[in-house]
């Protein structure tokens, strides 16, 4: 199925904000944006004829028109406002209406918006009431998922039900404030235009160098790093990169040049440093702090209920952002994934660099990542693994159990396995070695060929281990 064209029609001024909420949940929410798309009108024409004309002729190419009405009756042309004139185009082409009404009956609203409100309730339409923001997420979401449910058979998962309220909730008021008017001038136009249509705003990472193991007022190297998202990222990359270490190591006959840290898992905790800091708190900037046996990135704000620094730690939780538009925005950049996957990744990315996995923390308020070096151990540094023949990479055989590791190592010798032969070599059950193969393929470690009784498997092409 095609994505259904959800029109949102209301005053515009008067509902700015639950207009942009409303845009944000249908296009970060893991179900909605995969089956609706948002359609808002937001152009200033001459008049209000022609807004109404063009209104109209977005609405005719939509399949629903959401309606939110508060105490405005907004612009008029002979008697009906345009917002009642969407309403009248829905109910005659058959759309389904969505209405939601902010306040109760006993609100003072203008004398059209009365009306237009008996007009509703006259037609046998159901429409929902609203005091807040969360309220009006919860019901627009609610009946989408109905018209989904209804029309196509089609019902989020469990998982997913439980990640939009997480994130219905755990939401900033920054990310509900109506867009600046920006001029192309004032944009960075290279940067602009390499992020399609999304416009980041600039934040702030205060980056210091010290030689020993404690801050202190005198750094070695500084510099407040004051860009667009992705820009700002990668200077802070770049920064770490000429403050810390870059020993040479001879593989085969060439020369390669490691880094001290992986430089993805440093760009991971950035990432996440911009995309899920507490925006609303404008006194703090991200600190990024390079000791002689650590780097430290420090986000204001800690992690939005129900996120914990526990669950954070085992890597057991659902994707939860307080700012979904900024992370949705990033991973159009192919900067990150909002699948949750990103402490698990730079956990896998420390180990198979040679190093301990980074340690979550908190202090007076920030969110901390701290990645602990190799100290005078520069040995402990491996070559990326494309770079040395290596088969299976530490952070993978890390999750395998002995019997699984000999498994591995008989598929790199080039042998096929088949559930008989791994039950005669290590004398365990068929269902015990049904669970290692489903590991092994999980994992990207072997193929399976064939069906049934001729069943085997073998070993997975490189680029998926």
């Amino acid at each position: 199925m095609s994505k259904l064209r959800v029109f949102i029609s209301s005053v515009q001024k008067e509902l700015e904000n639950e207009r942009l909420a409303v845009l944000s949940l249908i296009s970060t929410d893991a179900f909605l944006q995969v089956h609706c798309e948002p359609v808002l009108y937001e152009f200033e024409p001459a008049s209000p004829e022609k807004a109404a004309e063009e209104c109209l002729a977005l609405l005719g190419n939509c399949d629903i028109c959401l309606t939110i009405i508060w105490k405005e009756y907004g612009h008029a042309i002979g008697g009906v406002s345009i917002m009642r004139q969407e309403y009248r185009l829905a109910r005659s082409k058959m759309l389904p209406v969505l209405a939601f009404i902010k306040g109760d009956a006993a609100l003072p609203r203008e004398q059209g918006t009365a009306d237009f409100i008996r007009e509703i309730a006259k037609d046998g339409l159901k429409y929902k009431r609203f005091d807040n923001l969360l309220q009006l997420l919860k019901e627009v979401r609610a009946s989408l998922l109905k018209i989904l449910k209804e029309r196509f058979s089609i019902e989020p998962t469990s998982d997913e039900n439980e990640i939009a309220e997480q994130t219905i909730k755990a939401t900033s008021d920054f990310e509900r404030q109506p867009l600046k008017r920006l001029r192309w001038e004032d944009l960075d136009h290279e940067t602009a235009r390499r992020l399609v249509a999304a416009v980041f705003p600039h934040c702030r990472i205060l980056a210091d160098v010290y030689r020993g193991g404690e801050p202190h007022g005198d750094p070695a190297d500084h510099t407040d790093i004051r860009e667009p998202m992705p820009l700002a990222i990668e200077k802070a990359i770049a920064f770490i990169d000429r403050n810390t270490r870059h020993p040479i190591r001879v593989v085969g006959l060439n020369r390669v040049r490691l880094d001290e840290y992986p430089p993805e898992a440093l760009r991971e905790a950035l990432v996440n440093a911009v995309a899920h800091r507490d925006y609303e708190d404008g006194s703090r900037k991200i600190m990024l702090e390079v000791f002689s046996d650590r780097v430290v990135v420090s986000s204001p704000g800690l992690p939005p209920p129900p996120l914990t620094l526990q669950k954070l730690r085992t890597g057991k939780y659902r994707p939860c952002s307080r700012n979904p538009i900024l992370a949705q925005c990033l991973s159009f950049f192919h900067r990150i994934e909002e699948r949750g996957s990103g402490f698990r990744r730079m956990r896998d990315q420390m180990i198979d660099h040679g190093l301990d996995q980074p340690r979550l923390a908190t202090d007076t308020g920030y969110f901390q990542v701290i990645f602990s070096g190799p100290g005078n151990d520069l040995k402990r540094l491996r070559v990326p693994a494309g770079q040395t023949g290596e088969i299976v990479r530490p952070s993978v055989q890390e999750q395998l159990t002995e019997r699984q590791r000999e498994m591995v190592a008989m598929l790199v010798r080039g042998e096929e396995l088949t559930s008989k032969s791994c039950q005669r070599k290590f004398k365990v059950s068929g269902p015990a070695v049904y669970a290692d193969f489903e590991t092994l393929l999980r994992l990207g470690l072997a193929r399976r060929i064939g069906a049934g009784r001729s069943t085997r498997y073998v070993l997975q092409a490189r680029s998926n281990r």
